[in-house]
């Protein structure tokens, strides 16, 4: 038998962070495919998906060939084949509350992940009616209408799983931290952090070999401004994942809320070079080289992107910045007229939800003060 579970993960501020959502089958062979298109949200979707959720812009893609899934096939739980494997899916935002509580926070012990300690998913019984029963509730979940039909559908799982009657079943831990994993997905995107994080610790505390849950209680601390915390999830899963590009694009980000750009760059350049579809790792890498002031870098970097994925309004945007602050009004304008997404006339959005650092942000700011016309 097996099982495919799919991670999908999402951005609040600094777009590319991604959450991970897991899928589970259970069917008699291995079944081959696409596993859809990633899901969008309604008020936090990244500039350029479509009213159907469709991406319209280029993300770390995971439903190719084998040879295009590498390491983000493998890296948390081994052979993707047995029930319960993972893959990853790429969502450009997470949906949390884009409120950003900045602060000292205090640092609690930094997650040891082990992938030695994942189970042996051949010992799980295909035939085994409660797992089938769980199968069929996962895909009710991933499938539901809205974000409270599918916290409704999780939080049975967990609280129908978590009993005595399941205690021998081989694949209950597993099972649960996927359900509280994607609780707290869902949870982030309808704005209860708090109420994520108590689900992503619970789910690292039944599944110390898992990833995911660490990467995605990184994000929300990154939605909450403490990046301190955020930096130390995602070091975590590098350390069993090194050539993980989101966790290289979320490390970036958490060192550019911190002002470490340098550093960020480099993440952000890191992510690029594994995954060069995953755009918003691209882009994110000429924001921080402008904040350095490598303004020809910068420039450079985002037409680079804009010939491969001309459609990509964020780097359209931030190029259009760059250039009306190098005192080419012209090209800026010129750039600007093909930006479609309107949000980007918002600086409290560009600020506070995209989190743009501070130069290109004030680049925007005086373009859009003297200089732009409606886009």
């Amino acid at each position: 038998a097996a099982a495919a579970a799919a991670r999908a993960g999402g951005r609040t501020h600094a777009a590319g962070a991604q959450r991970r959502r897991w899928r589970l089958q259970c069917v008699a062979a291995p079944t081959a495919g696409s596993q859809g298109s990633p899901q969008q949200l309604e008020d936090g979707a990244p500039p350029g998906a479509d009213s159907d959720g469709e991406e319209q812009i280029p993300v770390v893609e995971e439903d190719g060939s084998e040879d295009d899934r590498g390491a983000l096939a493998d890296a948390s739980y081994g052979d993707p084949l047995p029930a319960f494997a993972a893959s990853r899916r790429a969502l450009l935002y997470a949906a949390a509350a884009g409120v950003s509580m900045t602060g000292r926070c205090a640092l609690a012990e930094k997650v040891s992940i082990d992938l030695a300690l994942a189970p042996d998913q051949s010992t799980y019984d295909a035939a085994d009616k409660d797992l089938l029963q769980a199968t069929e509730l996962f895909s009710r979940a991933l499938s539901a209408p809205d974000a409270k039909a599918e916290e409704a559908v999780w939080t049975r799982i967990v609280e129908s799983y978590s009993g005595d009657d399941f205690k021998g079943a081989a694949w209950r831990d597993d099972l649960l931290s996927r359900a509280l994993g994607n609780r707290g997905n869902v949870r982030s995107r309808m704005g209860k952090l708090n109420d994520a994080l108590r689900d992503y610790d619970k789910s690292i505390a039944i599944a110390p070999w898992a990833p995911d849950p660490v990467l995605n209680r990184g994000v929300v601390y990154e939605a909450q401004g403490k990046y301190a915390l955020a930096i130390q999830d995602y070091e975590s899963v590098l350390e069993v994942s090194p050539e993980d590009p989101a966790a290289w694009n979320n490390l970036g980000n958490a060192k550019s809320g911190l002002g470490r750009y340098e550093e960020a760059a480099e993440d952000y350049r890191r992510a690029a070079f594994l995954a060069p579809q995953f755009a918003f790792a691209g882009v994110n890498e000429a924001l921080a080289l402008w904040q350095l002031d490598e303004r020809r870098d910068a420039i450079r970097r985002a037409r680079s992107l804009l010939r491969r994925y001309p459609e990509f309004p964020d780097a359209r945007a931030a190029l259009a910045a760059m250039l009306w602050a190098e005192g080419l009004e012209a090209e800026a304008e010129d750039e600007w007229n093909r930006v479609s997404d309107t949000r980007y006339r918002d600086m409290e959005w560009i600020r506070d939800t995209r989190k743009w650092p501070p130069a290109a942000a004030t680049a925007m700011e005086s373009f859009l003060s003297i200089g732009s016309s409606e886009p």
